[in-house]
């Protein structure tokens, strides 16, 4: 049994490095719209559903969710817009959601995927983008504060 979860968990590794090093030598018309759609979605919700307790425990399973945020990263390069958007998604819905020790640590896990996208400063619409996520965070900041205001 544990040996067949090491040997998922380094399959996952090297899938994942080898997905960074293709998509990142790709444009979007070579890996197609549909394919970078649904290999983000599965990435994603690798990023999102990983739970903090067991990443905290295994040195394997956080390398993975390091490469999982590291290939959305590579991917943002291709459609930053899509990319962004299930992050901004993902905050909304856990907003939404009453303050617990795992919502928190579950929102640190999304704020720390973000991490690996990979701005542009150089393009109007991504400058806009970039003022939209600043002002997610500073709206869900706010939201928490007035949730939780012993935390301030």
């Amino acid at each position: 049994m544990i040996i067949n979860d090491r040997r998922s968990t380094v399959s996952i590794y090297i899938l994942c490095r080898v997905l960074i090093e293709i998509i990142g030598q790709s444009n979007l018309e070579a890996v197609t719209k549909d394919m970078a759609y649904k290999l983000e979605d599965i990435i994603f919700n690798q990023l999102r559903s990983a739970d903090p307790e067991i990443l905290a425990r295994s040195p394997l399973r956080v390398a993975n969710w390091r490469l999982f945020g590291m290939l959305l990263g590579v991917m943002s390069n291709l459609d930053f817009e899509t990319v962004t958007d299930r992050f901004f998604k993902e905050l909304e819905d856990l907003k939404e959601i009453q303050i617990t020790k795992d919502g928190e640590a579950k929102m640190e896990m999304v704020v720390r995927g973000m991490t690996y996208l990979r701005l542009k400063v150089f393009l109007q619409q991504v400058v806009l983008l970039q003022g939209l996520i600043i002002n997610v965070f500073y709206s869900y900041t706010l939201s928490m504060l007035s949730k939780n205001p012993q935390s301030s």
